[in-house]
């Protein structure tokens, strides 16, 4: 860990601490006020940015040696990262960003601006994610330059940005709390929310690339579902803004720290949900079920198998491959221990024959429906 230390009449100190035994491993010295610090994954190296975003520091972590003063744009936004095997570090005074090949420190690429707030590096691969000023976001390959995904190109200023651990993920915090996040391979939406109705400091994924944690200037943590969207839990208690929060390595608990002076740790699992399930489709909707305890619930999607959850026992859905449309007009599918049975509405209800049988019954297309309406149109639901 690294705790910064102001000394006013000997300059400015960052002292390397050590978490097991609390003692200082290393103090650094210099000359500038320093607004973030990062530490290389290896732990070799140790880079600050000033306040203004135009000097960038590094140093040898093991024996306080200053190896390099980098110039940067100076912006007054500062930001710095080093890519997760320690080869790039990338810097931005809040304009354009610089990437450095630490081996020489020379300045090996420049990614335009206007305005880059945010920077996160892909931990699976030579990546850059970028939040700008303007609302844009957008993946770049390093060192080509080349821009891989435009994700978005207008809106709210984006702070934060940061990619999944595996990798296959990204999420965007813009200055209105609102939250995007989006599939880092293709580029697409994935979902997107707006709870923390505040400016995001600090935004982050669980170690299994399933939760978002972000933290407003209101002072509320919350911690999101990446599939869907809305928040699990929501964390509060600080009286001002807490700047940064971090996930623990089980995705349980939160550490944070407030402008107030306050850290806390809290309990990140959700106090209401049991358990839940990836989206399949945007056409899908729950199927009226017939059994009297509505033990299993029925999801029916259109062109995508039927899921079957067994609530009582939290298992994974079975799949039955659902019938885009039944021969002859008016008729029920009914799923009859695993088998697929096709009723007539006007026929004998369908009855149950021993702990194994579960039916559902789904309504084909309505008689006079045009092709055209039906081809746009989902199942509508019945039980039998």
């Amino acid at each position: 860990m690294l705790l910064l230390r102001p000394r006013p009449l000997l300059g400015w100190w960052g002292c390397r601490w050590s978490g097991g035994w609390s003692w200082w491993v290393r103090c650094l010295r210099w000359w500038h006020v320093q607004h973030f610090v990062a530490l290389s994954p290896d732990g070799k190296l140790v880079a600050a940015i000033d306040t203004t975003g135009a000097i960038v520091d590094v140093w040898d972590a093991a024996s306080g040696t200053l190896l390099a003063e980098l110039v940067s744009d100076g912006s007054d936004f500062p930001s710095l990262a080093f890519n997760l095997d320690g080869r790039w570090l990338a810097t931005s005074g809040g304009n354009d960003v610089r990437i450095f090949e630490t081996a020489t420190w020379k300045q090996a690429i420049t990614v335009a601006g206007p305005g880059v707030y945010g920077l996160s590096w892909d931990p699976t691969g030579p990546r850059l994610l970028t939040g700008t000023a303007e609302g844009d976001a957008a993946i770049w390959a390093i060192p080509s330059g080349a821009r891989l995904h435009h994700l978005r190109d207008l809106g709210e200023p984006i702070d934060k940005v940061a990619f999944s651990p595996d990798g296959t993920l990204v999420v965007t915090g813009a200055r209105d709390g609102a939250e995007q996040v989006w599939d880092a391979r293709a580029g697409k939406l994935q979902s997107q929310a707006n709870y923390l109705h505040s400016r995001i400091f600090s935004i982050e994924f669980d170690p299994a690339s399933m939760l978002v944690l972000a933290t407003g200037e209101s002072g509320t943590v919350a911690v999101a579902d990446v599939a869907l969207g809305p928040p699990l839990t929501t964390l509060d208690g600080p009286q001002k803004l807490v700047r940064v929060a971090h996930f623990d390595p089980s995705s349980r608990r939160v550490l944070g720290a407030s402008r107030d002076g306050t850290a806390r740790v809290w309990d990140a699992t959700s106090p209401y949900r049991r358990w839940g399930s990836l989206p399949a489709a945007d056409d899908c909707g729950l199927i009226m079920s017939l059994e009297p305890d509505r033990r299993f619930v029925p999801v029916g999607c259109r062109d995508h198998p039927t899921r079957v959850w067994d609530t009582a026992r939290d298992q994974r859905p079975t799949a039955r491959r659902a019938a885009k449309r039944l021969a002859g007009r008016g008729r029920l599918c009914v799923a009859v221990s695993g088998r697929l049975r096709r009723r007539r509405p006007g026929g004998d209800r369908a009855r149950q024959a021993g702990r194994g049988v579960r039916a559902a019954g789904r309504q084909a297309a309505a008689d006079d429906r045009a092709p055209s309406d039906r081809e746009h149109s989902s199942l509508r639901e019945r039980g039998a």
